[in-house]
């Protein structure tokens, strides 16, 4: 009989193929359907973070891991909640917020700073940003429990205090400062993946076995990148 964390690990590997099958279909469907395209690829996060809770709610229980130890495992959770709830503007996507002020052919700056702990030139992995000072601003909720040890942690192993550095030191607004939240999410899967494993874990179904099998190999290595775009208005 498939246990309660089986079923759980199946669903996220699923809600992870489908995501990639949707960052696949993306550029294709951005040139019909903008609208759709964005809605489509926000919902299979959206659809990741709900799965990967489910994951949390049956394993926090189980001795030898605390989501809340970790700066990504954390993160997801955090964030998850935020969007399930949705009771507050944070955590709209760049291609949502770029569709939301293309009638207007204007958006409120003319300057954004992509950060990433992917490196720049590896082109092959998925990103997907959001402004950073949206986790900061999180942390604020009363419904986010020890947001001074969450914001120690994200701001040493996730790095955001250097990245707002260095956006403050090259004239970006606070707003205008995007994080790529994709690194803590392969870094949470492999993390969880290392805890399962110890338990004599066996994922049940195929998406499970493949995605088992995947975040068993090497973490990729960190490298704290930029990107910038627009100008400084004179």
């Amino acid at each position: 009989m498939t246990t309660a964390i089986q079923h759980a690990w199946e669903n996220l590997s699923n809600t992870l193929r489908l995501y990639v099958e949707s960052h696949m279909d993306f550029a294709a469907l951005y040139k019909v359907d903008r609208p759709d395209a964005v809605t489509r690829q926000d919902r299979a996060l959206e659809a990741k973070l709900e799965k990967f809770h489910t994951l949390y709610d049956v394993t926090k229980h189980v001795p030898g891991f605390d989501f809340f130890k970790h700066a990504d495992t954390s993160l997801l959770i955090v964030m998850r909640n935020a969007i399930h709830h949705r009771d507050h503007p944070l955590f709209v996507s760049w291609e949502a917020f770029v569709l939301a002020h293309e009638a207007a052919e204007k958006r409120p700056s003319n300057r954004y700073l992509f950060a990433s702990t992917t490196p720049e030139a590896n082109r092959m992995m998925l990103r997907y940003y959001v402004p950073l000072d949206d986790f900061r601003e999180r942390l604020t909720s009363p419904m986010v429990k020890n947001a001074d040890a969450l914001s120690l942690l994200w701001d040493q192993d996730l790095r955001f205090a250097q990245m707002r550095h260095v956006g403050s030191e090259k004239g970006f607004e606070t707003k205008s400062v995007y994080v790529d939240m994709m690194p803590a999410f392969i870094s949470a899967m492999h993390r969880v993946r290392g805890w399962l494993s110890t338990m004599d874990f066996v994922p049940s179904g195929s998406d499970g076995r493949i995605y088992f099998e995947s975040f068993g190999e090497v973490r990729p290595e960190p490298g704290l990148s930029f990107r910038e775009m627009g100008h400084r208005a004179d």
